[in-house]
């Protein structure tokens, strides 16, 4: 499966499931385990990150059981140096080999860092039919959201000037909406119909643009990347390798009648279970760091090799 069907997969699941979703509870204080996700069913940004970077990169490298990082980056050079037609292409583009071998001599300082590493050399070919699927405790385990939902139109922003195409607010995504609000005390829904000026300090399209440019990373075409933006949700909802960078965004919002205000509105992130995606929510860093050890081994870099063969040029 692409890279592009499997996440419009995930979110078409996400947002049928977004409507039942249960009350929830957020947790306020420090957890004592960062990684036990059972104290409640919304967290922040920092919550999810320092579990992430609480996992040890193991030091042995050839471990079959917990890091066999050389057997994964045998792999990845295995099969575009055997199957792909394009690998002089494409290594003279992203300059893959040398990347692959870089990481092979890196001590990273943690397994997450390891994760970005391979997940930022795999989407930088661009390719939706290139899928690198990585530990299901960093892919799947969450979904980070602000629910708003984006439309499109070209129109004159001010009178006697040419019609230009701007970014506006439609109404939030039904079911998230009072999930957000329920959370955060924020209602999205008093922000319908304004105009998007610019996100954390940024012209809105050229923000869409370098977010579909550095992180969707689907497509060379950013018309291609800014459809998936507004007709997939694909910013408002996040998982895996398209988690947000920081805690929260600041919009500039712009009425019809041209008054302008800032607002600073926080990522959420919930476990994937609550959208309908049947991944177990672990109770400690034990439990969490089974999950991200689980696909690695000699049995899981075969079937990985399988499946990059089908998908290879």
């Amino acid at each position: 499966m692409s890279n592009t069907l499997l996440r419009r997969g995930l979110l078409a699941l996400a947002f049928a499931a977004a409507s039942g979703l249960p009350s929830t509870s957020r947790a306020d204080a420090p957890l004592l385990d960062p990684c036990d996700f059972t104290r409640a069913s919304a967290f922040t940004y920092q919550d999810v990150i320092t579990c992430f970077e609480s996992v040890p990169w193991c030091s042995d490298p050839t471990d079959p059981v917990r890091c066999d990082r050389d057997n994964l980056l045998d792999v990845i050079d295995a099969n575009f140096e055997q199957f792909s037609s394009l690998r002089g292409n494409y290594d003279a583009r992203i300059e893959w080999r040398a990347r692959v071998a870089a990481m092979r001599s890196t001590t990273f300082t943690n397994d997450y860092a390891q994760y970005q590493a391979v997940s930022n050399l795999l989407e930088d070919f661009r390719d939706a039919h290139w899928y690198y699927g990585g530990p299901p405790c960093y892919e799947q385990m969450f979904f980070a959201s602000i629910p708003l939902d984006f439309g499109s139109a070209y129109t004159r922003t001010r009178p006697g000037h040419a019609r230009e195409q701007i970014i506006y607010l439609e109404a939030p995504y039904v079911g998230l909406t009072d999930w957000y609000l329920a959370i955060t005390g924020i209602d999205l829904t008093q922000y319908e119909g304004m105009r998007v000026v610019s996100i954390d300090g940024q012209g809105v399209l050229d923000y869409f643009r370098d977010f579909g440019a550095d992180v969707l990373r689907d497509d060379d075409d950013p018309g291609v990347n800014l459809m998936g933006v507004l007709e997939f949700g694909y910013w408002s909802l996040r998982m895996g390798k398209t988690y947000p960078t920081a805690p929260s965004v600041t919009l500039v919002l712009e009425t019809r009648r041209g008054h302008r205000q800032s607002v600073v509105l926080p990522w959420v992130f919930a476990p994937a279970g609550l959208f309908g995606v049947p991944v177990p929510v672990p109770a400690s860093t034990a439990e969490f760091e089974a999950a991200c050890f689980q696909t690695y081994g000699a049995a899981a870099a075969a079937a990985g090799a399988m499946q990059l063969q089908d998908v290879l040029p």
